[in-house]
């Protein structure tokens, strides 16, 4: 297990005492500098749906959720003091919702849809907006934060996987659970990804054993709450590899922010109320 390199700290980060998420005010400033940014995951009972966050008001979505959470999208962006996103990020097919996508669109005024490129046929898109990414390819967001595609494919139990980088630290998103998949990141370089977002599907065995140690993560994320997604034997082998592991059906909306050094897992479990 490498290295620990970070404290990971849980705190409350409200600059309100109001608890309703539906507040005019912005209730959380996350002060992101220069160098900075955050993750956050939200709570909604389907899809996987998050935000990143960049210095200046720059925001990027990943996946929309359906049709009818975008109330509950609007009442965590507002939480974040967030008017406009720049672009959105569409992981796999059953992330793609056109309605909810139109809707964002209007409302925030999102400038670009990025997939993957075997993605983009599949939705047959003539919209300029959609820009397809390929396997290899880096995405600059700013001066700082980069995406990086590890993998895309369009087969069962695949999409788009990706890491989110601004060195010394790197995230990554893991959309896929097929062999393939397993095969191709496990030839990747992923030693130093800090925080990993495991991939969601019905299954028993969502991550390999030996995947699991090629990344060796610090910190894992979960959407949904452990006792539906999780095989137990699984999150014995996260405790034993000393990884810490966040539920969003447990801790409700999890935000990482990350400095020049190191990060900071900030919890909102109130917020679990959206699953309901």
């Amino acid at each position: 297990m490498k290295r620990f390199i970070t404290a990971v700290l849980m705190m409350m980060f409200f600059l309100s005492s109001e608890g309703n998420i539906l507040a005019a005010e912005p209730q959380v400033d996350l002060k992101l500098k220069p160098e900075e940014f955050a993750l956050s995951f939200l709570p909604f009972a389907k899809g996987e749906v998050a935000i990143i966050h960049l210095p200046g008001g720059i925001n990027y979505l990943v996946n929309t959720g359906e049709t009818d959470q975008v109330n509950n999208l609007e009442a965590i962006l507002d939480k974040f003091g967030i008017k406009k996103i720049k672009g959105i990020i569409i992981t796999d097919q059953k992330e793609y919702h056109p309605d909810s996508l139109s809707k964002i669109i209007e409302k925030w005024g999102a400038e670009e849809i990025l997939t993957g490129s075997e993605l983009v046929g599949r939705f047959g898109s003539r919209d300029q907006r959609f820009h397809a990414l390929r396997k290899g390819e880096k995405l600059s967001l700013n001066q700082e934060v980069a995406i990086n595609v590890m993998f895309e494919g369009n087969g069962n139990d695949e999409g788009l996987d990706f890491t989110v980088t601004s060195l010394p630290h790197r995230f990554l998103w893991m959309t896929s659970h097929s062999p393939a998949a397993e095969d191709s990141l496990i030839n990747e370089k992923l030693s130093d990804v800090n925080i990993l977002k495991v991939p969601l599907y019905d299954k028993t065995e969502l991550l390999s054993e030996r995947l699991l140690t090629h990344i060796d993560p610090q910190t894992a994320i979960f959407y949904r709450e452990k006792k539906k997604f999780i095989h137990t034997d699984l999150l014995e082998l996260f405790h034993e590899s000393w990884i810490d592991v966040y539920f969003t059906g447990q801790h409700g909306l999890i935000t990482i922010k990350f400095n020049e050094n190191n990060y900071e897992v900030i919890t909102f479990p109130e917020e679990n109320q959206i699953l309901g």
